[in-house]
């Protein structure tokens, strides 16, 4: 098998290998596992998916706070983004008594999923439209992270 087929082959897992058994036909090839957990068992690690998802919301947020409508923090919207991240860290920390600094990110994420802290994380949000649609995003998010958590897409749960 050609390299690059390799690499596709493992990441697909068409034949539904175990990561030992993949990892024995890898031998060398380079790959990036995009299933953390065993790929028989169709899960994604979820833990990592909120964080990462954690980390966009928040960069969303900040945006929609600082009014910035890019999304490198290049020199020129480096000190609105800062600001606007103080002022969030600041305002959920008076709020609801999360440090955002000091938490895990796994946590963090969490409490800004929880729909009960939603209010808090975008009341600084001037624009009530981007507000509103970020609710909405946040909304939407919280229904696809109900699938990507079960363990058997047959669950009545979904």
């Amino acid at each position: 098998m050609e390299t690059a087929d390799l690499a596709s082959y493992l990441e697909i897992n068409p034949d539904k290998l175990s990561q030992a058994e993949l990892g024995d036909i890898a031998k060398g090839v380079k790959s990036r596992p995009i299933l953390l957990s065993d790929p028989g068992m169709k899960l994604l690690d979820s833990t990592h998916a909120v964080i990462n998802l954690g980390q966009f919301f928040k960069k969303l947020i900040m945006r929609e706070i600082a009014g910035v409508q890019v999304w490198e923090a290049t020199h020129d919207v480096k000190e609105l983004l800062d600001d606007a991240e103080k002022r969030l860290n600041d305002h959920v920390r008076e709020m609801i008594g999360l440090a955002p600094n000091l938490m895990i990110p796994g946590n963090h994420a969490r409490e800004l999923f929880n729909p009960q802290n939603e209010s808090c994380f975008l009341e600084l949000i001037v624009n009530e439209e981007g507000k509103e649609r970020l609710k909405s995003f946040l909304s939407k998010f919280r229904c696809l992270r109900k699938v990507y958590r079960v363990r058997n897409l047959e669950e009545e749960e979904v």
